[in-house]
């Protein structure tokens, strides 16, 4: 399966401050180095939240036999920054007949600092997040260097 976009949030977590019990966490959970950060994916099959590590192993066994216009970019933008800045009124979910899915059922996100022809059209700027050829918002990584970002030490990483 090709995505032409995925959305999942990576979320660092503090295992000092976890209150699940011991005997119910995963063994990763309990090395500092592998649990520092999560993937919540809710159209995932793995655990919610999943190692970010072990999903990325998990999403992406094959990545480097494939052609290189198919290998999974990623572009790392705060949730503040997206929730400002993100603009979409779902537009590009619909086709002439109706909804091409149902869609989510939480309220659209409308940034209220997306850039203007979003704002202005009323549509959405959903192809500049996706594009990660394009220097638009946050950080533009390939997997090895999504990889590299998550095994920094928090302080070299912004999230």
């Amino acid at each position: 399966m090709v995505w032409d976009y995925h959305v999942v949030l990576l979320v660092r977590r503090d295992p000092a401050n976890d209150a699940r019990p011991p005997a119910t966490m995963h063994p990763v959970d309990t090395d500092p180095e592998l649990s520092a950060w999560e993937i919540w994916d809710p159209d995932s099959s793995l655990p919610r939240p999943s190692c970010a590590r072990e999903y990325l192993d998990a999403s992406f066994p094959v990545s480097d036999s494939i052609p290189e216009s198919f290998r999974p970019g990623f572009r790392i933008i705060p949730a503040s920054t997206f929730l400002l800045e993100f603009h979409s009124d779902r537009s590009h979910m619909k086709t002439q007949e109706g909804w091409r899915a149902t869609p989510p059922v939480w309220q659209a996100i409308l940034g209220p600092h997306a850039e203007f022809p979003a704002r202005r059209a009323g549509t959405h700027n959903l192809d500049a997040f996706i594009d990660v050829s394009t220097n638009f918002l946050g950080e533009c990584l390939d997997l090895k260097g999504l990889q590299a970002w998550i095994s920094a030490a928090p302080s070299q990483s912004d999230a």
